[in-house]
């Protein structure tokens, strides 16, 4: 069966589109203070990604996951430097953070989409999934930090 990457393009997406903004933001307005790229807005345009493929692939798509978690970490590490979020040193980590945490939700969301409702109640199940996770994730990080 052939591997799809549609995830790792949708992730490329949401985080260059978030990197655009903040680099808009940081040419247009100057004196704005941007939040800092930190692992709750990692988790939280993981997330978004996970819930747009979900709607947009009806069959969940196998997974290469040694290529999906590097391809992650390459979207978090050259994204953000491009965008001069990041410097060097801090885009690395970012990109051995955000592949990490982009292979755990991966997964959990992807196990929790095989288990999710179907017919009309199904519809705002991976919305509610997604919400859960990133609330999940928040918990996490308190306790962790």
């Amino acid at each position: 069966m052939q591997k799809n990457y549609t995830l790792n393009i949708l992730l490329a997406a949401v985080v260059g589109l978030a990197s655009l903004a903040a680099l808009l933001c940081r040419v247009f307005l100057p004196a704005a203070i941007l939040p800092v790229v930190s692992l709750p807005a990692v988790a939280a345009l993981v997330l978004i990604a996970l819930v747009l493929e979900c709607y947009l692939t009806k069959p969940i798509p196998q997974r290469d996951w040694g290529v999906t978690g590097l391809l992650g970490a390459l979207t978090f590490g050259l994204l953000p430097f491009g965008a001069g979020l990041t410097a060097g040193g801090e885009a690395v980590r970012l990109a051995v953070v955000g592949g990490a945490v982009f292979l755990v939700l991966t997964f959990l969301f992807t196990t929790l989409r095989e288990r999710l409702v179907s017919g009309r109640a199904g519809r705002l199940a991976p919305l509610v999934t997604g919400g859960v996770l990133f609330l999940a994730c928040q918990c996490f990080i308190g306790m962790v930090l």
